[in-house]
């Protein structure tokens, strides 16, 4: 039986053990192993582990903890290393080396490796934002450019949810802050990244990660023709970004590395909230606490916005992408036949506009009383349109008005010839599209 101070002790046959002199073992940290230690650190530094750590092999699995002497694991004679307490002698910090906690380091570092490939994919698809802005298709960065980002985040306004639809309102009607947004969040999108695909500021980077993508989903998240797609995109993301902050990273990350090469940061908080390592130790009920605080969030992100944007759980499903469709607000006829109208494209793809055709006014009885043909409509001049945000205007087209999503605006209309209309009459103002939907708003002729 060889001493090794502050409680320590070594049973067993190995000579090279009972060979260190005192002076080295107290300098070194130890470990509880099984009966073949030099298999499970070859078993270990195979899938990864740190180089310099051994296994622990009780009850409930294995966990990596530092060795007393790494040479003394390769000595393939038979032994036992047992630890009755363990120190960092810097800083005297204890080791629980009880089943339960061991179970908890071993579940970390497990963790870590199988969510190195949700880190990695999940990293590219920040990462990709940035490489089709600025390389692949630089144009969505000019804002000179039909193809520039900040049309986009016109067409989120609509059904954004809460203080997001304020702010990307004041964003797109202001050019210059929009541009700075634009960059920055394209920026923020590479670094958490790269950060998640090199794992390093793991738990940093996932937070930043559900920041984002908690912006992609009040923003966007009612935008998906067929499969929901921003939602689903949202929500997963967010489940993801705060599934990687729980874990952290171990193998593939540089992370894993700091921990193998500066063992003694896995000690210091901030290295654990920041970057990897047990974000919890010795506290599984506080682990276990958080893991559920996180599903609940994640899900009632998800829940919240699917009712929000959907009626997805009650009150009947709907889909704002599905079709387009525009709100016909403030009608003006007046008895000369000039018509003034606020439309706003609040629903539809955003991949193409709403094309009005034809706008007309209708009796009580349904009779039309005067009729706005396409050709007309494409002559309108643009002076004769008081838009809501230029970034995203009513434009004329060779076959009327093209609306994209999230244009608005006031549009005047004169009749070629003017028309002669009972004053105070009650009239409906319908507005046709190329579809043949119609929207139409009644009012009183003055």
């Amino acid at each position: 039986m060889l001493s090794l101070g502050a409680g320590f002790q070594i049973s067993g046959s190995d000579s090279a053990a009972r060979g260190q002199s005192d002076k080295e073992s107290a300098s070194s940290q130890l470990v509880v192993v099984g009966e073949e230690p030099a298999a499970l650190l070859t078993r270990g530094m195979l899938l990864g582990m740190p180089a310099g750590l051994c296994l622990i092999n009780l009850r409930d699995g294995c966990a990596s903890v530092p060795v007393i002497d790494r040479k003394l694991l390769f000595n393939p004679a038979s032994f036992k290393l047992v630890a009755y307490d363990m120190y960092h002698r810097e800083n005297a910090v204890k080791m629980n080396t009880t089943p339960d906690n061991v179970t908890q380091r071993n579940a970390w570092w497990w963790g870590g490796l199988l969510l190195t490939p949700i880190r990695w994919v999940t990293g590219y698809m920040f990462l990709s934002a940035m490489l089709r802005r600025e390389f692949y298709v630089p144009a969505k960065m000019d804002p000179t450019s039909p193809e520039y980002t900040g049309h986009k985040f016109a067409t989120f306004i609509p059904h954004a949810l809460g203080i997001v639809k304020p702010l990307l309102t004041y964003f797109v009607d202001h050019a210059s802050v929009l541009y700075v947004i634009a960059v920055t969040f394209t920026m923020m999108e590479a670094l958490v990244g790269l950060l998640l695909i090199t794992g390093f500021m793991s738990r940093l980077a996932g937070l930043v990660s559900v920041l984002l993508s908690a912006g992609i989903l009040a923003g966007a998240g009612w935008i998906g023709t067929t499969c929901l797609d921003e939602w689903q995109i949202g929500s997963i993301l967010i489940a993801t970004g705060l599934t990687i902050f729980l874990s952290g990273s171990s193998a593939f990350s540089v992370d894993g590395w700091l921990l193998r090469r500066y063992p003694m940061v896995a000690e210091k908080n901030w290295f654990r909230w920041l970057l990897s390592g047990e974000l919890a130790p010795d506290q599984r009920r506080r682990l276990i606490s958080m893991t559920l605080a996180v599903g609940v969030l994640s899900a009632g992100a998800m829940l919240y916005s699917y009712q929000a944007f959907f009626n997805g759980l009650w009150g009947g499903m709907h889909n704002y992408s599905k079709q387009p469709h525009l709100l016909v607000t403030e009608p003006l006829v007046q008895t000369d036949g000039k018509v003034k109208v606020r439309l706003y494209r609040d629903g539809g793809p955003d991949t193409y506009g709403a094309f009005v055709v034809e706008v007309r006014v209708q009796d009580a009885s349904g009779k039309v009383l005067e009729r706005f043909e396409a050709d007309q409509l494409a002559k309108v001049p643009a002076g004769s349109i008081e838009q809501l945000h230029k970034l995203q205007p009513i434009k004329t087209g060779p076959y009327g008005l093209v609306l994209p999503l999230g244009a608005g605006g006031v549009v005047d209309l004169e009749p070629p010839t003017p028309a002669s209309l009972s004053h105070g009459e009650s009239v409906t103002l319908t507005i046709i599209d190329v579809s043949g939907a119609k929207w139409s708003a009644d009012t009183i002729v003055k």
